[in-house]
Order: C-alpha cells, then structure tokens, then sequence
C-alpha cells in the first residue's frame, strides 16, 4: 500500500475551504492533486483506507489551510549527506526506474566516473549487486545518489543555506554548495575509495554508547593505541584502531554495563592507520583541485572542526578528512545557532536525522526529515518529506517530482 497527495489549492484561503468542502462530497474531486505553485494550499499524505472527509476536517478547524498560516518554521535550510553504512544494494533502483531525470542523471554520472576509471558504479546502485558493500563502490555510488537527490530538491524550489557532510558524505556536499564540479567530485570519491580498499591494514571499528570523558578513562586504563573516529551524538562516539586494541574496549564495555558494538567495516576509517594511502591520494589532489571551484552558494560546516569553513578545501584538508574524527555534533549545533532550523537528509537512508533528533533533542522549533529510508518505497518517502516540507512552509514545485506521483494515479 503507497501513499497517496491529497493537494488542492487556490487564491485565497476561502477559495480553498470552499473547494476542501466541496471535495469533501465529491471522492472523485481529490483523486488527482493539483501540482501548482500556490501560497494557498492544502497538501498532505494519506494512505488508501484512510478517512480522508476526517482528515481535511481536521484540517479545516485547526486552521492550517493556507501556507501563510503554517510557518512554524522559519529558520533556514540545512542539508545533511550521509556517509559510508548508509548504503544497501539496489538503493536508487525505485527512483532509477521511475524518474527519467534521475535516470539521466545516474547514468551521465555513470558515464563521467567510467571514463575516470573504466568502473561500472551503477551495479549495486540500481540493481542488488552485493559489491555495493565494497568501499571502492560504496562511497561513489553514494555520492551519485546524493547529488542527484540534491538536483532534485533544488528542482523543486528547495534552496539550502548550510551542507553538512557526514565523512565521504562531505565531497557531497561541497559539490551542493558549488565548491567543486560534479565531475571533481565524482573523481576524487572515486580515487579515495580504490586507494582505501587497497589499503593493508588489519584494523576495526567500534560504536560506544558512553561520553567522552568515560572513553578517555577507558582507554587509558587499558592502555589502547586508538583514535576517536566520529563524534556522532552526546553518548554515541565511534572509535577506530588496531582490531585487537577494538576488541579490548568491546570487553571492557561489556563487562561494565555499556553498550558498544564493532561495526561491520572493511577498514579502520579516520584513524592513523590509513596513512599508507596519505601521499598518493595528496598527489592525486594537489593536481584535480586545481581550477575545480566555481561560485559557492550557502555555508558549509566542516567534519574536522564543526565550525563554518570560509576556505575552500585543500589537500592536505582531504587528507586530514581521512585520518581525523567526524566532529557531527558540533558540526549540527553550529548550525541551529547560525539559525538552521529545518534539516533535510540526503542519503539512502534516515541516519543523521535521528542523529540530529538526538543532538537538538528539546528543540521545538526543528523540523528533520529524510529522502530516503531503507525498506520503505522511495517513491512514498520522496512525496511525503515534500509534503511535510510545503505543510512547514516551504514553497514546492510539485511538477518536478510528477513522475513519483504519477504511479499512483495511472
């Protein structure tokens, strides 16, 4: 069962109580939403079975008929792009096969990183390809994927004011904000990814539910040669190192009464043991950052420091993005005091919105919302974040994302 838009809209906000009233008697009246550019609208998801005469009451008494009327949220726009773990196989096959303009654009991103390397990255992305899994595959089919999500809520309207990039999430969102061509981008995720797999080391990951401070003690006490890897919320820190230095600290926490897991990874990310790959991918980005920017538009805020940055990326910036830890908490807080207050997820999956449900938790003036969830049509969570971004008052190009809709009403 997918859902359905129920959208009316007119010129006024009589115009549309009268027309919800009247479609209120006429089920054939709301079969079609009308996709038009209005401030005056009544726009929501629905499910088939649901009261919808119930429903457009509700709406009706509460007096949330109009986008005038519904602008809890005023702040701007931040999007978030998600980073490696994310990934499942055959993530963008739904919007692949249902979206030509995804489907274009997949493909010329395709195209681009084959003549790059004479890799197939679409295998996995649209498909069920296990290889997805492999870190060569993994982080440029994901940056794919989330700048063509992006083209496709800039399409509609969207417009964001700060990107936040989670790990290799971060080369998707400099390329949102403008900081490097699509074809720079889709280069250098690509050449981190295969000088990552390639990288020999025997090491591991492990998420802990615990502060900072009860971390520090811990690895002093067991001695641990290991590196923060991801700052990812109050109580939930990633660290990285040698496999047994891991394992150790996963012993210690069980016995103690906190929780941790290792993750499932093929290498010990942002810590000192990817150093091996350090001077060739240095190399490889002192010669394609050259020339590579354009006009940027918005702020981005930095994995490394969880500030703004106002300097465009170097190499040895990459290069340190690789060895040094995700600072995400602070990256998001920043962001709410710059004055973001609505947070769109880019990515395969709802991952750092319930992060930063976690980390602005009491927050009553946030909206988060995510493109994509794992095990859910994308068609549905697409229409339904823009449903609840225009029901917060943000303006949306319906026709942009006809082809989701149409699916549903053929």
């Amino acid at each position: 069962m997918t859902n359905q838009l129920y959208r009316i809209i007119g010129k006024t906000s009589e115009e549309i109580l009268q027309k919800a009233k009247e479609s209120q008697r006429d089920e054939n009246e709301r079969h079609r939403p009308d996709l038009g550019i209005s401030e005056h609208h009544i726009s929501f998801v629905y499910r088939e079975g649901d009261d919808i005469n119930s429903i457009l009451e509700s709406k009706i008494e509460n007096n949330i008929n109009t986008q005038a009327s519904i602008r809890q949220h005023k702040g701007k726009i931040c999007y978030l792009f998600t980073g490696q773990g994310s990934q499942y196989p055959g993530m963008a096959e739904t919007l692949y096969n249902s979206h030509p303009y995804i489907q274009n654009t997949l493909n010329r991103y395709a195209k681009i990183l084959s003549g790059f390397n004479s890799q197939n990255y679409l295998a996995g992305l649209v498909d069920h390809d296990e290889k997805i899994h492999q870190t060569q595959f993994t982080q440029p089919a994901i940056v794919m994927l989330q700048m063509a999500l992006t083209r496709l809520w800039n399409n509609t309207g969207m417009s964001a004011d700060f990107f936040i990039g989670h790990s290799v999430g971060e080369l998707s969102a400099c390329a949102a904000q403008g900081a490097y061509t699509e074809q720079t981008t889709l280069e250098l995720v690509a050449k981190r990814a295969e000088l990552m797999q390639k990288t020999p080391v025997d090491g591991s990951m492990i998420a802990v539910a615990t502060d900072r401070d009860t971390l520090d003690d811990i690895t002093k006490t067991l001695k641990c040669n290991i590196d923060y890897a991801a700052f990812n919320g109050p109580k939930q820190i990633v660290m990285s190192g040698e496999r047994h230095s891991i394992e150790r600290i996963k012993n210690h926490c069980s016995a103690h009464g906190i929780r941790a897991k290792i993750l499932t990874v093929s290498h010990p990310f942002h810590s000192r043991l990817m150093s091996p790959m350090i001077k060739e991918f240095s190399e490889f980005c002192e010669s394609h950052l050259v020339n590579s920017t354009k006009s940027k538009r918005g702020k981005l805020i930095s994995n490394l420091s969880g500030d703004i940055l106002y300097k465009t990326q170097t190499a040895n910036y990459w290069c340190d993005h690789i060895l040094k830890p995700v600072h995400f908490v602070q990256s998001i807080q920043n962001a709410y005091q710059h004055g973001a207050r609505i947070f769109v997820e880019i990515g395969p999956d709802a991952v750092l919105s319930q992060l930063t449900k976690k980390i602005l938790s009491g927050k009553e003036d946030t909206l988060i919302v995510s493109s994509l969830k794992k095990g859910r049509c994308a068609k549905d969570t697409i229409i339904e974040a823009a449903s609840i971004l225009e029901s917060s008052g943000q303006t949306i190009d319906w026709n942009t994302i006809s082809a989701l809709l149409a699916a549903h009403y053929d």
